[in-house]
């Protein structure tokens, strides 16, 4: 059991699904081969606001992936914190 967020759902949900994509990153899809191949299709036209950078390339291996997750995501949410804060308002973008 997760000793962490032990009162927030919505939290142990986020870590949780983050967690679930490399575990099944290489398993069969039903749309695709893998997974991570059905992440690089569906996240082709998605990109991460602000910098026209599709998700997909994050997909191309799990290695990238990974480190997004721990060090681009973080920093991305920094980034958008402190430039909020900067304008005063709630929505940078």
């Amino acid at each position: 059991d997760c000793p962490y967020f032990q009162n927030d759902t919505q939290a142990r949900v986020q870590v949780f699904s983050l967690a679930l994509v490399f575990r099944i990153w290489n398993q069969p899809h039903y749309r695709n081969g893998t997974f991570q191949q059905d992440l690089q299709k569906n996240l082709r036209n998605v990109a991460i606001p602000g910098t026209g950078v599709p998700l997909s390339l994050l997909c191309l291996h799990y290695n990238i992936a990974l480190a997004f997750i721990i060090f681009g995501y973080p920093t991305l949410c920094l980034c958008y914190a402190l430039y909020a804060s900067w304008k005063g308002t709630d929505s940078a973008i």
